[in-house]
């Protein structure tokens, strides 16, 4: 169910149930009705708490934990949930069992165990990629599995959903708001897809199933840290030689370095090698995940599906597999006058670098040398580097003066508490409406690199809102305040951590998601924020983006640490004409993985002795471009999206026509005002899921839109900003 079988989205408050109740640091003893005195408070701000977060910290070696929480201080004690979470459950289920037909009272029953699980699972799943210890590691990994095993025993609960289904067939339904409506209606189908209408015997094959999903996907996650080998490389075969003047060494290479190496490669044939390495994997790791999309297509079938993304999409903005592969074929073909130009831009400097080229398509270990090389020469004259400006501390400033002028927010450091944070290096905001003073969210920044840590970026729900109904039922309901993480991967400099411009971005990105989720001021923590479908929550993160790529906004915040000179227009402009020089390249590499994820999702993947690299060069062929080609390396071995956005993935380029929409239309006239900015708070973020996203998207726009207006909203925000980039590179000099 959403928030049970959709567990890693949630987080806590246990109304009433029997878990060990919270420190009086901890956050959970906070509601909405917490304020504050800015008038006395004097804190740090957000530049300097970035640059040198240990020295605001309170932070004993060898004592953490999570939101000041007792369960998070030990794995024993992480370990201990599971029979409080199940225990406390069990209850909640008889209490439910209990009540009249058709009662109300059932949805905030339901919601409080998806909360009770959430609030176990949550932190779980966070702690078991970010801590540091790995016996914190291990033992959430144990509590995230069994308690995802409890959970699965709750989807095929006759009571549980005899109460969904009771409740919307009574004449009362009609009556509640919308959101408990979507919420009734969101459980009952998660009912649905979870066979609840099997005999006996085939519910249980749905929970091993389910079981089974769940183990694989953690096994292929785990297998991603895996692929790649190693490749001996000489200093004279790299632009600008190896580090420490070495004349040769052995580089170990993986997926999440080929930005970095193969644009430095001289040959092609050391880039060839490099790229075919970097997705060398144990046969394990292809057996898990296709394992995984195998189990994935059974249990579609054994609930009624034609297919995993028939399952997956149906209760979403796309509605089917199908609408999402005519979304990209729309897309294709509103890109291809732009990839024609891109590959001739390509093409052009193939030729003028190296004899290589002059009779050979260009391949997929050539187009970031390629492109590098026509950067240099667009650039050549340039001075100056963006990183000098955006420095982590600067963008969180920027971030900080978007939620303050658009939300009307007050963003703060707070200093966080012993046993609150799992390292030095994290730092705590509290978020504040500037008007009513009230604390609306609270979030724990986990922003660089360190050993043990998953550092993909990303934003982690630690505990989501809700409305609570405090007990005894006289007492005034009060807001469950969220809490969530957000974490990156930067590598530290001790002066002032510098990023390059898509670092920048993705901080942007993950701040979206943290707004969404924070600003939510949902009835039920089962429709807060980001729990929605992925094709609407990668929308208001994908929206941030856009921001940063307006000087009127970058101005504002990107200063150089040492001079305190405001970010030169000349050296943005750059960065951007670089960013969306081959964005339409970039693009269809985007949808070819979107397209091979839906194929691989589809009815009988394997059917005819295929493969995953088979449907990958299926995805591939559908979007031939002239001049390019493809190879046969199984480059989806290290493609992670395969484990959490099953069929889903084709989200981000849907999300990105959505931004590039409501952007046009609303934002960029004045990036800063503040009525659009409390209007989308308003009509969208505070909503969360609880209602139709498309409603919420006509609220923005005035009408709703069609898929191809969204196609169509994307490929002209790329045609504007690269506008000026191309006709310099037309005649490039050598």
């Amino acid at each position: 169910m959403r928030g049970l079988s959709a567990l890693r989205q949630g987080v806590n408050y246990c109304r009433a149930l029997q878990l060990r109740a919270p420190t009086k640091n901890s956050y959970l003893w906070f509601t909405s009705t917490h304020k504050r005195n800015y008038t006395k408070d004097s804190p740090p701000t957000l530049r300097e708490r970035f640059q040198s977060p240990e020295e605001y910290a309170r932070f004993t070696e060898g004592v953490s934990g999570l939101m000041g929480r007792e369960d998070f201080t030990s794995p024993d004690r992480i370990k201990q949930l599971v029979d409080d979470v199940i225990i406390s459950g069990n209850q909640i289920v008889r209490d439910i069992s209990l009540l009249p037909q058709g009662s109300p009272h059932a949805l905030q029953l339901m919601d409080d165990l998806s909360n009770l699980l959430c609030d176990a699972v949550d932190p779980c799943e966070f702690l078991r990629q970010i801590h540091p210890d790995r016996r914190v590691q291990a033992a959430s990994l144990q509590v995230c599995q069994e308690l995802h095993s409890y959970m699965q025993t709750l989807n095929v609960n006759i009571d549980l959903y005899n109460s969904m289904k009771w409740l919307t067939e009574s004449n009362e339904f009609e009556t509640l708001p919308e959101d408990s409506q979507r919420t009734a209606k969101n459980l009952l189908l998660d009912f649905d897809q979870s066979g609840i209408d099997l005999p006996d015997e085939l519910r249980n094959k749905v929970v091993k199933i389910l079981e089974s999903i769940e183990e694989l996907r953690i096994k292929f996650e785990q297998g991603l840290q895996h692929v790649g080998s190693s490749v001996t490389v000489n200093s004279s075969d790299i632009h600008g030689g190896l580090p420490h003047g070495r004349d040769s060494m052995q580089i170990g290479v993986s997926p999440d370095i080929l930005g970095n190496l193969l644009p430095l490669a001289k040959s092609r044939s050391l880039r060839k090698e490099i790229f075919e390495k970097a997705f060398v994997a144990p046969k394990s790791h292809s057996a898990n995940l296709r394992a995984l999309l195998q189990k994935r297509a059974d249990l579609a079938k054994l609930v009624g599906y034609p297919s995993y993304g028939a399952k997956a999409l149906e209760n979403t903005m796309v509605r089917s597999p199908t609408a999402a592969l005519e979304y990209l074929d729309t897309l294709q073909q509103a890109l291809e006058p732009e990839l024609i130009q891109e590959v001739k831009l390509l093409q052009n400097n193939a030729s003028l670098t190296n004899s290589e080229f002059e009779t050979s398509d260009i391949f997929p270990y050539d187009r970031s040398y390629l492109q590098r090389k026509a950067m240099q020469r667009l650039f050549s004259n340039s001075s100056g580097d963006i990183q000098d400006y955006f420095t982590v501390g600067n963008c969180m400033e920027g971030i900080k003066l978007l939620g303050e002028t658009l939300f009307s927010l007050r963003i703060v450091a707070a200093t966080h508490m012993q046993g609150e944070v799992w390292d030095p290096s994290v730092v705590k905001l509290e978020v504040y409406d500037q008007v009513t003073r009230e604390l609306l969210g609270v979030v724990y920044c986990d922003l660089f690199a360190r050993p043990n840590k998953n550092l993909g970026a990303a934003k982690y729900t630690l505990r989501s809102g809700r409305v609570v109904h405090p007990l005894p039922e006289t007492d005034e309901p009060k807001y469950q305040v969220p809490i969530v993480a957000m974490v990156c991967g930067f590598q530290r400099d001790k002066f002032a951590t510098s990023l390059n411009f898509s670092e920048a971005e993705m901080l942007f990105h993950e701040m979206g998601h943290v707004f969404h989720s924070i600003l939510a001021r949902t009835r039920y923590q089962t429709i807060a924020g980001t729990r929605s479908s992925l094709d609407f929550a990668e929308f208001p993160s994908t929206l941030m983006e856009h921001f940063l790529r307006d000087y009127r906004v970058a101005s504002k915040f990107a200063i150089h640490p040492v001079t305190g000179e405001t970010l030169p227009k000349e050296i943005f402009e750059r960065e951007i004409n670089a960013k969306f020089l081959f964005s339409a390249f970039n693009t269809r590499e985007v949808a070819i993985f979107a397209k091979a994820d839906l194929l691989m999702h589809g009815a009988n993947p394997f059917s005819n002795g295929v493969d995953t690299t088979d449907l990958l060069q299926m995805a591939q062929k559908d979007f031939e471009v002239k001049h390019v080609s493809e190879t046969n390396i199984p480059i989806q071995l290290g493609f992670g999206h395969l484990s959490g956005y099953a069929s889903s993935y084709y989200s981000y380029l849907w999300c990105n026509g959505l931004a590039s929409l409501v952007w046009k239309q609303c934002f960029e006239k004045d990036p800063w005002d503040t009525e659009i900015g409390n209007r989308f708070r308003h009509k969208v973020l505070a909503h969360g899921d609880g209602r139709n996203p498309w409603h919420m998207i006509e609220d923005m726009l005035g009408f709703s839109p069609t898929p191809k207006d969204l196609a169509t909203a994307l490929v002209s925000q790329m045609r504007h900003a690269k506008a000026t980039s191309h006709s310099s590179l037309q005649n490039p000099v050598v």
